[in-house]
């Protein structure tokens, strides 16, 4: 998918696995790109299941995030189980739970510092400052949210072509 993307220059489209997504700054040219990538589907041959696919959507839920509006921020549903986390209560959970911030790190300023008592720690049950530390994390996960996606950014591309 991503060479008949890249041979036919369809623009602001975006594959992931069996997932197609395209995008425009606007409805006419999000409608000019939806377009311009039907005609190359057709022309491929490839073939949709109906059932699956959404056309000309405000919002949508993508890789966990949610894109909406020009925001993007942590998928409220995937977050669900993060906010009923409980303290790691070994080494092993603990590295589970420092991947698990570590995904969402890019929404968090001064990740590295905050993460500290985490990945420092060698005791258990947890002492308070790391207990702090990990609701912070939570919390400000709960909260992230990036406006007015600039698309020019790499890390955004980076995300959609994972």
């Amino acid at each position: 998918m991503d060479d008949i993307i890249r041979k036919e220059n369809i623009r602001e489209t975006f594959a992931y696995i069996d997932n197609v997504t395209v995008c425009g700054k606007n409805e006419e040219e999000h409608d000019r790109n939806l377009a311009h990538f039907l005609d190359c589907a057709r022309k491929y041959n490839l073939t949709f299941n109906e059932d699956k696919s959404c056309l000309g959507a405000k919002e949508i839920k993508l890789l966990g995030f949610l894109v909406s509006k020009g925001n993007i921020q942590p998928d409220p549903e995937r977050l669900q189980p993060l906010k009923e986390l409980a303290y790691p209560c070994d080494n092993k959970s603990q590295k589970r739970v420092i991947g698990m911030f570590s995904y969402y790190s890019a929404w968090i300023s001064h990740f590295s510092d905050k993460i500290m008592p985490l990945c420092t720690n060698k005791t258990f049950p947890l002492p308070s400052a790391v207990k702090e530390a990990f609701d912070i994390l939570k919390e400000e996960i709960a909260k992230a949210l990036v406006v007015s996606i600039d698309p020019t950014q790499t890390q955004l591309k980076q995300m959609l072509q994972m």
